[in-house]
């Protein structure tokens, strides 16, 4: 299958994107940058808390939440309160939540350094997207990051290609505005309902009126769950979705049409690079199904928590992004100007934005013109070109 990387960087943030021979969204990362923890980050830390119950320790990690230790089996003696231990980060932390942690290779915890602190970083997420399936193509806009790639992953230097305008286009970027969406229509007619919350991810599967119903029993409700199974198994790898997640298909009557679906999406997650397990379907549609937190979804980095976890709107410091990319892509200009709110404004003097913004300069050789509009609400914003 030809798959085409299209590798975009603004600063510290650099996103990804994955596309199949017809130019649809296969894998997406959107990695902010910064010191951000890491799947097989490795680290000495230090025991906070025991929970006897949970058969758990929390250990602190420095500057994170504390992160989860469990027992590994009956025989598994925890440290205890105030003793060091290595660890390696299994699981991303999530919002409210710390990582979990596992047991590394134990070495001498007493050796006259600060505790806690980073031992080893785990895989770089970019080269692990890039290098999880042979790439036909590899569009980069940035050579400093093409050299990197290239001496980390000499394979890549094959089918890379520096090009001086974004490579991600605008029309890749609406689809990936898109992914923040609760609603996904399915190619056949119906849609799914998308919603994450603090504890779970719920998704509803909706006939549309197509001739399926949720009591039905004819081959064309067993076919809209069956291609629903297919696009949820695509979203869930594109919104970075993970733990428990609960699916309300439309309800089958006949046990062999239930378990039919349930094997259509084991089938659509096989190629998953997170671990899931799918449970079986109830006889009213449910079915559950977990899978492994390796980033944060995409969700959580772009919007604000909502009611819902994926209810909120866009960040501050994603539209100052969002505006940013603007800029980068309008070629040479007499006069760039960002006519943004109050609250953008202030996200371009800060952290991620910030330093996006002086590097963006620093390629153009020109300030970025910062014009305040205070009757602009919200992450509003606007490009002027003169």
């Amino acid at each position: 299958m030809s798959v085409t990387a299209l590798l975009s960087v603004l600063g510290p943030e650099r996103r990804c994107v994955l596309l199949d021979a017809e130019d649809r969204l296969q894998d997406v990362l959107i990695d902010p940058g910064g010191d951000d923890l890491r799947l097989g980050d490795v680290f000495l830390a230090r025991v906070t808390a025991r929970d006897p119950g949970m058969q758990a320790v929390f250990v602190d990690l420095g500057a994170q939440s504390p992160a989860l230790l469990q027992a590994e089996g009956k025989a598994d003696s925890l440290p205890s309160e105030g003793a060091s231990v290595v660890v390696r980060v299994s699981r991303a932390p999530s919002p409210g939540k710390g990582a979990r942690v596992k047991r590394n290779t134990e070495r001498p915890a007493d050796d006259g350094g600060q505790v806690p602190r980073l031992l080893a970083r785990g895989e770089d997420p970019l080269l692990t997207i890039l290098q999880r399936q042979p790439l036909d193509r590899l569009l980069c806009d940035d050579a400093e990051t093409g050299r990197a790639l290239s001496a980390d992953a000499p394979g890549l230097a094959a089918v890379m290609q520096v090009v001086q305008a974004p490579a991600i286009s605008a029309e890749v970027e609406e689809a990936l505005e898109a992914l923040l969406e609760p609603e996904v229509a399915l190619p056949g007619g119906g849609s799914l309902l998308i919603e994450p919350t603090r504890s779970l991810v719920a998704i509803d599967v909706n006939s549309a009126g197509h001739g399926a119903t949720r009591g039905g029993s004819g081959r064309r409700t067993l076919e809209v769950n069956r291609e629903a199974a297919r696009e949820i198994a695509r979203q869930l790898r594109l919104r970075a979705l993970s733990g428990l997640i609960v699916i309300d298909f439309l309800t089958l009557k006949v046990p062999k049409d239930r378990e039919a679906v349930r094997e259509a999406l084991v089938a659509a997650l096989a190629d998953d690079p997170e671990a899931t397990r799918v449970f079986r379907m109830s006889p009213s549609g449910l079915l559950e199904m977990t899978r492994r937190r390796s980033r944060p979804a995409l969700h959580e980095l772009l919007t604000t928590a909502g009611p819902l976890v994926g209810g909120g709107v866009l960040r501050a410091d994603t539209c100052a992004m969002a505006a940013l990319r603007a800029l980068q892509a309008s070629g040479p200009a007499a006069r760039p100007r960002l006519l943004v709110s109050p609250a953008v404004a202030a996200a371009l003097d800060e952290g991620a934005a910030a330093a996006a913004r002086r590097w963006l300069e620093a390629r153009r050789g020109l300030a970025v013109a910062i014009e305040l509009d205070a009757t602009r609400h919200d992450e509003a914003w606007e490009l002027l070109l003169s």
